[in-house]
């Protein structure tokens, strides 16, 4: 958050940035905000939460259900704020 601070201030007292890059980059800004930091878990940690095969988390990422963030080509983690939101919604939304 200090770092966000920082950068508004930075842009807004730049004398060479027009308004419009200076509203632009504040957006910018505005909307990483807003958006929660993946937290990575394991497709065992995930299944364990979805009490659910580990299979099964691997075919929701197929479908498009979860969004896998890899680390290596055979490293790959789920962001648990997705499981939780897909666990809250269902599959079928």
């Amino acid at each position: 958050m200090q770092c966000a601070v920082m950068i508004e201030a930075a842009v807004l007292n730049d004398p060479t940035a027009t308004q419009a890059e200076k509203n632009r980059v504040l957006e910018a800004l505005k909307g990483a905000a807003s958006k929660p930091r993946p937290i990575p878990i394991t497709t065992e940690q995930v299944a364990a939460m979805m009490e659910c095969h580990i299979v099964t988390v691997r075919r929701y990422g197929k479908q498009g259900l979860l969004h896998p963030i890899r680390i290596t080509p055979r490293k790959i983690r789920w962001d648990k704020n997705e499981v939780e939101a897909l666990m809250l919604q269902g599959a079928a939304a």
